[in-house]
């Protein structure tokens, strides 16, 4: 477990409020409906302004809401932009009598909208019917023939407080916003959720549809037991569709009946797309470029092939041998304090979970793959791991703050408040999920996890990330992985390739302690400030990477064209 742990990269990242920029806009033009404002990108920012814009009928849109609740387009007095992600735009309609909804409306970039609408719709509605506390949808259309012009889904506003906005508050050093009784009390609150969701069982791996919806298109689905009206149909996550695998042929994508065809599936899907697209390329994370030696020769494909190949011989062990952890069942898979509406009791002030949103591209998956801790709130993800997280010591307020700069002041802060609830977390994991709890501790868990991530998702031009899992697993791990004793590990690897792998890692993880992150949309403010920066800011932030014979320069914060 100490070797796999130390394979998580340890960013340190910039503070969670700023990690993502969602914030209501107040202007309500039409053009200010269509287009993304939220935040800009520090590099590529036109490109993914563009990759966001969506255009539809916004009066079609206000008819199409008032059918779905009974009422009468006339009763709509405001269609506000409320809220935008990575993938799709929501917003807020006000009725004149005060009653609210909300309409979330895919980008145009959004992968495989037909299955991401219908499983998203579906995921909520079996959740909302199953007692979680899941908003009601009123209405959906996967498709674009309709009066607004687009895909859409209208759904229950739900009167809450973002938990993030405490968090943030938090962060900001005002403490009465959210301290250890209200970590307490929410991890215990997510941990019963989640072992009320991880108890339903489903008969394959993929994503929740309508079985109408999987018919109309003639996708393959598995009926559930205890409700037919819905199915286990394909695996509808973007790295199954991204770019150009949509246009992939005979190529499995769910469901998927064994824990072992969904793992062989995401990897001959990307064996698939090398095979027929796969060319010369960069990394797409600019900052990785480094780590293989000369940030201006392209990475060959076959690279990546070889690794997949070598991975699908060690595919087998990766599925536990006791069937239970095999089970599949669903959790939220993007739970974080942005998708969690919270609200205090009025009478003992206690914050209770009213409402988990952004169920968008969420699976259904083998429980092995589910016992983690929410990333969000997991501090073996973060910088913030050490030993004594994982042998659940309670965590210690830093004492020397007064001695420290603001900038590791609030680290300090940061980690110790992710601390708590990690700590928290599992000691409730403990009680009310033992099942879970068992996984979480079970050997290799969480180097399972990662390992088929990094084997059945879209590398984009990094193939160090799954070859080096390769490598610990060939030289240390395979005998507890593939739990059987004499079996001989059937992957290998040149010593000298090995070393080269791991030095490369060595410069990649020395970039990825800046504080700067290439792919997070920040606040106008902040990205003026980061390209304001000059090469002895960048050294300070990155650590002394000379040592490592790399230059320091300002050509990973400047624009460039992503096909190269």
């Amino acid at each position: 477990m100490s070797f796999a742990r130390s394979l998580v990269t340890r960013a340190r990242t910039l503070p969670w409020t700023h990690r993502r920029c969602f914030r209501t806009v107040p202007a309500n033009t039409r053009h200010n409906l269509f287009e993304y404002t939220s935040g800009r990108w520090i590099v590529n920012n036109d490109l993914r302004i563009a990759e966001r814009k969506r255009v539809f009928n916004a009066d079609g849109l206000r008819q199409l809401a008032a059918q779905s609740v009974n009422r009468r387009p006339e009763d709509i007095v405001d269609v506000e932009k409320d809220n935008e992600t990575s993938l799709n735009r929501s917003f807020l309609i006000t009725m004149r009598d005060g009653f609210k909804m909300v309409a979330h409306i895919p980008y145009g970039i959004t992968p495989a909208k037909y299955l991401s609408v219908a499983s998203e719709a579906a995921t909520m509605a079996f959740l909302h019917a199953s007692g979680l506390p899941v908003p009601r949808v009123y209405g959906y259309s996967p498709v674009t023939d309709n009066a607004a012009g687009t895909e859409y889904i209208l759904m229950e506003h739900v009167s809450g407080t973002f938990l993030h906005r405490l968090w943030d508050r938090a962060a900001l050093g005002d403490s009465s916003s959210l301290d250890e009784p209200d970590i307490v009390s929410l991890t215990q609150q997510i941990v019963k959720l989640e072992t009320q969701m991880m108890a339903i069982s489903f008969p394959a791996a993929g994503c929740l549809y309508y079985t109408k919806d999987l018919e109309e298109i003639g996708a393959p689905g598995i009926a559930l037991e205890q409700d037919a009206r819905f199915s286990v149909g394909p695996d509808s996550r973007p790295h199954m569709w991204s770019g150009r695998r949509a246009e992939l042929l005979n190529v499995d994508r769910g469901p998927y009946k064994t824990a072992e065809a969904l793992l062989i599936g995401g990897t001959e899907k990307e064996l698939a797309f090398l095979g027929q697209f796969g060319r010369p390329r960069f990394p797409l994370n600019r900052v990785h470029r480094a780590a293989y030696g000369d940030r201006d020769t392209k990475q060959q494909p076959v690279d990546h092939i070889v690794n997949l190949i070598r991975y699908k011989l060690i595919l087998p062990a990766l599925v536990p041998k006791d069937p239970a952890r095999s089970r599949f069942a669903i959790r939220h898979q993007n739970l974080d304090a942005f998708n969690i509406i919270v609200s205090r009791s009025p009478t003992d002030s206690r914050l209770n979970i009213i409402s988990l949103i952004d169920w968008q591209h969420n699976p259904v998956l083998p429980f092995f793959l589910l016992s983690n801790p929410p990333k969000y709130f997991d501090a073996w993800f973060d910088a913030s791991f050490d030993e004594v997280s994982y042998a659940m010591i309670p965590p210690m307020f830093p004492e020397n703050l007064d001695d420290m700069s603001e900038g590791d002041a609030q680290w300090e802060k940061e980690r110790y408040k992710r601390s708590l609830w990690h700590y928290h977390y599992v000691k409730h994991m403990e009680e009310h999920n033992p099942a879970q709890y068992a996984g979480f501790y079970a050997p290799l868990a969480m180097f399972r996890e990662q390992i088929v991530e990094f084997g059945s998702t879209e590398r984009n031009g990094d193939s160090l990330s799954l070859k080096r899992q390769l490598l610990a697993v060939s030289e240390d791990l395979w005998e507890e992985l593939s739990e059987e004793d004499g079996m001989l590990c059937p992957i290998t690897f040149d010593p000298e390739a090995a070393e080269m792998t791991k030095l490369y890692m060595q410069v990649r993880e020395t970039m990825e302690q800046s504080q700067i992150q290439m792919d997070r949309s920040l606040t106008l403010e902040r990205v003026e400030l980061v390209r304001k920066l000059r090469p002895e800011d960048i050294t300070s932030l990155t650590g002394d990477l000379r040592e490592l014979g790399l230059e320091i320069s300002r050509w990973f914060l400047e624009d460039y064209e992503e096909d190269e």
